[in-house]
């Protein structure tokens, strides 16, 4: 009753083609397939032969249906790009803030409180003040005594301190003098009378001195000449008059009785101690410029009234830079004086700009952005990052020993 089936299938292949670019770098190619649909008609043609038997007249005769079925195939083509890596751009070091040749910025992490010697504690001050003040004798980067603004150091063996007087009544003095053509900044000479106002000023008790107990220690600053000044130091017969009330002289030493007594100096007890002197006594206005005021400019303001003065913020000094402007919480920025008797500096302009903050601070170095930092604010455990900062080569660290100032306050 079934006849043979015949099939016939046509079948259309198409060629997937791969464009793979060359590589424009060594580095292993990133692939990225992009898939493109494209659409091939593969057409089947199915023959389906249905046999119907037709009798006629004893003849069987076969009608052939033909049914076609055309199924349609869609074949996706893929299309492969091949991109080479990119090759990464090595990475340039900071660019520094471009800023004038004679600038010199340096960061340190405290804004001054005062610019007025002697008052406060701050060590950013005393920094700032060693640019404003010209010492008389400093500590050179080998921590040996030098002679800056003075024309030598006053020592024993040069003459230039000596013991005078015999028994009790024996007591020290150390002679300093100016070198010539010092001036405050506004253009007034410096005198050794301004070392004698110094003295008065900050043995009044209505000033602020933060520590006297160095100036407690003398007897008396007298000016020789016009650059020529001399400071006397304690005998033993004053010590003890101190300490009982009874000693007169320039200031008003009774004011102070109870801190030369037993709970201060303890000269209540000096008795056949000798003369009173100090290891360092020819380093009298170290480090703030203690032993000078300008006269001229304070000799009219009380001492209770200096700490909120003009002076405190905008102060007269006879150093090598002059105070330009001030930025609470940002920066100072000083100006070299082209008139100063030791020679005028190279550097124009020195800005001491306050960055609080450790972190931003390194940033700040790392960044071009300042040209030092100075040692507040930069602590040991920092050296890590600090050493790696100098490995560059663009800064130079350097560890110094310095002094600590350690106390214990009671009430």
């Amino acid at each position: 009753m079934f006849s043979n089936k015949k099939w016939t299938t046509l079948i259309a292949l198409v060629a997937i083609a791969i464009i793979i670019l060359p590589a424009c770098a060594a580095p292993t190619p990133i692939v990225i397939e992009k898939e493109v649909p494209v659409e091939v008609e593969k057409i089947r043609e199915v023959e389906v032969v249905k046999e119907v038997p037709v009798e006629v007249e004893k003849e069987v005769v076969v009608e052939k249906e033909v049914v076609k079925t055309v199924v349609v195939e869609k074949e996706k083509k893929v299309e492969v790009v091949v991109t080479a890596t990119p090759v990464p751009t090595p990475a340039l070091p900071p660019t520094p803030v471009p800023k004038p040749a004679d600038t010199a910025i340096l960061a340190m992490a405290q804004e001054p409180d005062t610019l007025f010697p002697n008052i406060g504690a701050m060590m950013a001050k005393t920094l700032v003040l060693n640019t404003l003040y010209t010492r008389c004798v400093a500590q050179n980067e080998k921590a040996e005594w030098v002679a800056i603004g003075c024309e030598s150091i006053p020592t024993l063996d040069n003459g230039g301190a000596k013991f005078v007087g015999e028994g009790a009544d024996r007591h020290l003095e150390v002679t300093f003098k100016w070198k010539p053509g010092l001036k405050w900044s506004d253009g007034t000479p410096l005198k050794a009378s301004d070392s004698v106002f110094a003295w008065k000023t900050y043995m009044n008790p209505d000033f602020p001195f933060v520590d006297r107990s160095f100036l407690y220690k003398l007897y008396d600053v007298v000016a020789v000449d016009d650059l020529t000044w001399k400071v006397i130091f304690l005998s033993e017969n004053q010590a003890l008059a101190a300490a009982a009330g009874t000693l007169t002289g320039s200031v008003d030493f009774a004011t102070f009785k109870d801190d030369y007594g037993p709970a201060g100096m303890g000269y209540d007890g000096w008795k056949d101690k000798g003369p009173v002197v100090d290891a360092v006594y020819f380093a009298v206005d170290s480090p703030n410029g203690e032993f000078k005021l300008p006269e001229h400019v304070l000799g009219s303001v009380a001492p209770a009234d200096m700490e909120t003065g003009d002076y405190a913020k905008n102060p007269v000094g006879d150093g090598a830079f002059v105070l330009k402007e001030w930025k609470p919480a940002q920066e100072l920025i000083l100006e070299a004086r082209p008139d100063y008797a030791l020679g005028a500096p190279k550097i124009k302009t020195v800005i001491f700009r306050f960055i609080t903050d450790a972190s931003a601070e390194l940033a700040a170095i790392q960044n071009g952005e300042i040209d030092a930092a100075t040692q507040i604010g930069l602590e040991v455990d920092l050296s890590p990052e600090l050493d790696k900062i100098a490995a560059q080569g663009q800064y130079k660290v350097f560890y110094t020993p310095g002094y600590q100032w350690e106390h214990i306050d009671l009430n």
